[in-house]
């Protein structure tokens, strides 16, 4: 199963009521052992525990994704993992990413058109997607207790912001220590003595 964060043309970009249908369905996984929600932003994963600027030669980690797994597993039972990236990133690795029984979520790129002029550009839709569909699993999802940012991006500090106010305990995997935002790591909770950071490939 796949996600099209795509709109319709003239429909608002509702992402709790596009949504609302696939997330209820996870919902009954969210049992007194099943805590976890883990958000997955695959293309700043790939690059940065590769170190390649090209995404056409990046081939799929299985083995630093099946660790993540069990690192993740030591915590709480991991309940659902969405995993977000651009069309092309997310229908590459399409096997793989079912095959871990992720749920894929296609992030097309959308066209901006510029202030002044008449040219436009193209816009990632991941950290946005990834955000909304976040926040919509933790006001639906009672039992959850925690939640994974797969991604040493800034620009989900105020997810794990909003995670920490509903009482959830953040965990963050990065791809590598560069890639990984040092206001991010500060949500990070303690486990075991250590704050909840992962890196996926060390510097």
């Amino acid at each position: 199963m796949e996600i099209d964060s795509r709109r319709r043309k003239g429909t608002p970009m509702n992402f709790a009521r596009i949504f609302r249908a696939v997330i209820l369905r996870f919902l009954s996984l969210f049992e007194k052992n099943s805590k976890m929600l883990v958000l997955i932003d695959l293309e700043n994963i790939l690059l940065n525990i590769q170190n390649f600027r090209d995404m056409s030669s990046l081939g799929f980690p299985q083995k630093k994704f099946d660790e993540m797994i069990g690192q993740l597993g030591k915590i709480a039972q991991v309940a659902a993992t969405f995993v977000f990236g651009p069309t092309n990133t997310i229908t590459r690795h399409g096997d793989y990413l079912r095959g871990l029984g992720f749920i894929p979520v296609l992030c097309p790129l959308v066209v901006h058109k510029k202030e002044t002029g008449s040219s436009s550009d193209k816009r990632d839709t991941v950290d946005p997607t990834m955000i909304e569909i976040g926040r919509t699993m933790m006001s639906l999802s009672s039992g959850l207790t925690h939640l994974c940012i797969v991604s040493g991006d800034s620009d989900f500090v105020p997810l794990a912001r909003e995670a920490q106010r509903r009482g959830l305990d953040v965990v963050v995997v990065a791809g590598n220590g560069t890639s990984l935002a040092n206001e991010l790591k500060g949500f990070a909770c303690s486990h075991k003595g250590e704050q909840a950071v992962f890196l996926l490939k060390e510097d």
